[in-house]
């Protein structure tokens, strides 16, 4: 198996994990991630300090050499955002696919000299790093925080206070244990939060955080998505719960998922792998800082160690929690049945009789080796699901995009 085709495999998988959404409320304890009350205390550390289990994890199919760096290794200057554009399109080689037309105003208007400081410090930091140490981060999407009772949906706390206690959760039980013993970045993509917010999440740790600002409402919409489209099956989803709804406001808990969420499953589908500041690094650790919880595990047998190195050391490509299913997808399956010649050992497991059988790995908590997932094989894939509206319409409620 050569390393393109094994390339264009794992990226099915990301897709897969990604266009299939999360079932609504329902949370699984699974490994280092549990579930817990939206007003849940954060609970102090036992003595004895242990850790978490390791995930599960996609490996190459044989021994290979050190996992290829990421495209910034060699990059010269930090670019304006004009010129960070055009490099991932010259890196995605796709003419007909070009990056600018799928990310819109996602990252643009975040995209300032604060930004270009950021690669700066980002790429400095690593030259500091020893041959063994992973380029790696700790990455959370957060949740809007700003919009009143859509953005608290209930909670006691916005979801800042979530984001903060997932980081102090990162400082006292991964980064400062003794199989680990170092504090990886982490990178925070958000939408609105004020420096009283940031300076909070960053009292929580000693990692160096590295702040984006993202746009995932309507000015983020591709144009190859019809918007009249949007506003007929999406909007009505958003409060208020009619179809004068506002897509920039999050979505109901007990309503379908809103577009806002379906923009997020896009982003990690595809987009993530190109975005400002992570495709800096080699390896990326997805945390959920909204409803899940890092927590002291039961089973003594349990210790921490670098998952990073480990991965690195191993050429593994991909860590997860486990394998789910949900709703059959008819959109994804058109999508995907044009790439089933070109991996159909991998492709077996996600179709049965010849349709997709709604298999998806579950990726609120992931490791991810970012350089696998930036190929232009995978950008095709992901891009075939995106252009024909997998992501963003299909009348399933919240197992699934249709």
């Amino acid at each position: 198996m050569t390393k393109n085709f094994f390339q264009l495999a794992v990226g099915c998988v990301l897709v897969l994990t990604c266009l299939t959404l999360l079932k609504g409320n329902e949370y699984t304890q699974i490994h280092e991630v549990a579930p817990c009350s939206p007003n849940a205390q954060t609970p102090p550390p036992p003595a004895s300090n242990p850790p978490p289990a390791t995930p599960n994890v996609v490996a190459p199919p044989a021994p290979v050499s050190s996992p290829p760096s990421s495209p910034s290794d060699n990059a010269a200057a930090v670019a304006t955002y004009d010129e960070y554009v055009e490099e991932v399109n010259r890196q995605l080689g796709t003419p007909d696919l070009l990056f600018q037309d799928t990310v819109m105003g996602m990252f643009s208007k975040g995209y300032t000299e604060e930004t270009m400081a950021n690669i700066k410090a980002i790429r400095e930091l690593h030259a500091t790093y020893p041959e063994d140490r992973p380029k790696a981060c700790a990455f959370m999407l957060a949740f809007p925080t700003r919009c009143g009772d859509p953005c608290i949906r209930g909670n006691k706390h916005d979801q800042s206070w979530n984001v903060m206690h997932m980081a102090a959760a990162l400082e006292a039980q991964i980064w400062s244990s003794p199989g680990v013993n170092f504090h990886y970045p982490v990178v925070i993509y958000h939408d609105d939060y004020t420096a009283e917010q940031k300076a909070a999440v960053e009292s929580a740790t000693k990692s160096k955080i590295f702040w984006f600002q993202v746009n995932f409402g309507a000015a983020s919409l591709p144009d190859y998505i019809s918007r009249e489209d949007i506003n007929e099956k999406v909007a009505h989803q958003h409060y208020p719960h009619d179809r004068t709804g506002n897509i920039e406001l999050p979505h109901s808990r007990k309503h379908f998922h809103g577009f806002g969420y379906r923009n997020m499953c896009r982003f990690f589908g595809g987009i993530i792998f190109h975005s400002p500041l992570v495709r800096e690094f080699d390896y990326y650790w997805r945390l959920d800082g909204g409803d899940s919880r890092l927590r002291w595990p039961n089973r003594p047998d349990d210790y921490v160690y670098d998952i990073f190195k480990d991965l690195k050391v191993k050429n593994r490509l991909y860590g997860y929690i486990k394998l789910a299913t949900s709703q059959e997808s008819p959109r994804f399956d058109e999508a995907l049945k044009q790439f089933k010649p070109l991996v159909p050992e991998l492709m077996a497991r996600f179709f049965t009789n010849g349709t997709y059988n709604g298999n998806y790995y579950y990726n609120n908590f992931e490791v991810v080796h970012i350089p696998t997932f930036q190929s232009k094989q995978h950008w095709e894939i992901f891009s075939a699901c995106d252009r024909n509206g997998a992501f963003f319409f299909g009348a399933t409620e919240k197992n699934g995009l249709g």
